[in-house]
């Protein structure tokens, strides 16, 4: 939570973010030039890197706008945007052809698919929740998860 980071620790995380997807974006056009389908990188996936695999594979188009400052102090944030922008103009996958569905049925489907989640969601067991679930399991390459007490 914001107010639990310095300012430094959140432009780090922004940035740690911001890599695993332009590294994301660049596996998926490398896989598409190849003809192989993309598929996520099963560790270190964050609900934005979810959000945006629609954009990887084709199934929803991307539009970026990148801003940078003109402070001279943030001529690193400024150069990590360009080249996070650069990295997205060059993704280059194929646009699923999809039918398009009425939105008379779209809204009922979607309204009973939030119902179920929200029983399915009040059933789960919500602790241990986050990183804390992993806390002292074993690495695959070994060695044990640690987390913050």
């Amino acid at each position: 939570t914001p107010e639990r980071l310095s300012v430094g620790a959140q432009g780090t995380l922004i940035n740690i973010e911001l890599s695993h997807l332009a590294t994301e974006i660049l596996k998926a056009g490398d896989m598409h030039k190849k003809g192989q389908p993309y598929k996520a990188t099963p560790l270190c996936n964050t609900a934005a890197s979810l959000y945006f695999s629609a954009c990887y594979d084709g199934r929803a188009r991307l539009g970026a706008c990148v801003t940078v400052s003109q402070s001279p102090q943030h001529g690193f944030e400024s150069w990590f945007s360009l080249k996070f922008a650069q990295q997205l103009a060059a993704c280059r996958v194929p646009l699923r052809q999809v039918t398009p569905v009425p939105m008379a049925q779209a809204l009922p489907a979607a309204t009973r698919a939030a119902e179920e989640a929200e029983l399915a969601f009040a059933a789960s067991n919500p602790d241990p929740q986050g990183a804390r679930a992993w806390r002292g399991r074993a690495l695959p390459g070994g060695g044990r998860f640690h987390t913050a007490p």
